[in-house]
């Protein structure tokens, strides 16, 4: 079982994965941890048996949020819900296909998202409604971290080196170089 707590003030959400089909591990706090409640979420019906991942939502300062879930069927799928008041109601947002094995979440804002899935990079500016994608020039293997800091800049650890992109992850160099 995976777990994160993420905190914000008094409230916090606990998420993660447990071997239980169409259950989200999803729990809220609105009193600084005292007491806890699961949250539900209405999973699109071809996606309500299968088993998940939540990851940590993610908001902004008036409140929005996104919040994904990685399901763990055949291919790999990621759902999106969004809210607009700190997390008491979701509604889901979009979802994305990739067809990578590993997943990489960086958020800029709660509607800035960028995925890598191993193979190639994905970008919303939307809040999972609606995606791009971007193969890398550049094979990316043994990544361990990826972070954007807007649609287009971005930086992933590879084998220990930092490498920077300023195309939304089409071309990469060495964080000290500079690119084209």
């Amino acid at each position: 079982m995976l777990i994160a707590l993420l905190v914000i003030g008094a409230g916090g959400w606990i998420t993660g994965s447990w071997p239980v089909d169409g259950k989200a591990y999803l729990f809220a706090t609105r009193d600084g941890g005292k007491t806890w409640s699961a949250v539900t979420l209405l999973f699109p019906g071809k996606y309500a048996k299968e088993m998940l991942n939540v990851e940590p939502p993610v908001f902004s300062k008036s409140g929005e949020g996104t919040l994904a879930i990685n399901l763990y069927g055949e291919g790999r799928v990621t759902l999106f819900f969004s809210t607009k008041e700190r997390g008491e109601t979701w509604e889901f947002s979009g979802e994305l296909k990739s067809a990578g094995d590993r997943f990489f979440l960086s958020t800029v804002n709660a509607s800035d998202l960028h995925v890598f899935d191993g193979e190639r990079f994905f970008a919303s500016a939307a809040g999972g409604k609606s995606w791009t994608s971007a193969l890398p020039i550049r094979t990316l293997a043994d990544v361990t971290s990826v972070q954007f800091a807007s649609g287009l800049a971005g930086w992933v650890v590879q084998g220990g080196a930092l490498l920077k992109t300023i195309d939304g992850g089409k071309t990469w160099a060495a964080a000290g170089d500079r690119q084209s």
